[in-house]
């Protein structure tokens, strides 16, 4: 997916880096409500097309680290303000969601990979 449309504008695609995504699920797999859960899935909106709020990519990383629901809430206020339908908003978000978690390694393919100890040689002394 290269490119998602909403309310009739074209925002580009790009994929977030791991520890934001990382961030994303651990926010979606602990949504407490379905508010909750549509704000996380407004929040991977916005990860991946970061123009569709006004604020730099500097400034969305830094809300995404401290409250992915915050940043999601500001993403689904932005696009309803635009005139976006709740569908097109849900329908798009879900696309993202699947994409995007569906990339992200699961804690057991990181614990089979993240073995640092196996095959080091010893530092002689």
């Amino acid at each position: 997916m290269d490119s998602v449309v909403l309310n009739g504008v074209t925002h580009a695609v790009k994929l977030p880096l791991h520890p934001i995504r990382y961030r994303l699920h651990t926010a979606f797999s602990t949504a407490t409500g379905g508010f909750d859960g549509l704000a996380v899935c407004c929040a991977v909106l916005g990860a991946c097309c970061p123009t569709i709020l006004s604020q730099g990519v500097v400034e969305q990383r830094a809300l995404l680290r401290t409250n992915v629901i915050d940043f999601g809430e500001q993403v689904l206020d932005c696009l309803v303000e635009s005139g976006s339908e709740a569908d097109e908003i849900a329908e798009i978000s879900q696309q993202l969601v699947r994409l995007v978690f569906g990339l992200t390694p699961s804690d057991e393919e990181v614990e089979s990979h993240a073995d640092f100890t196996k095959d080091q040689v010893e530092a002689s002394t």
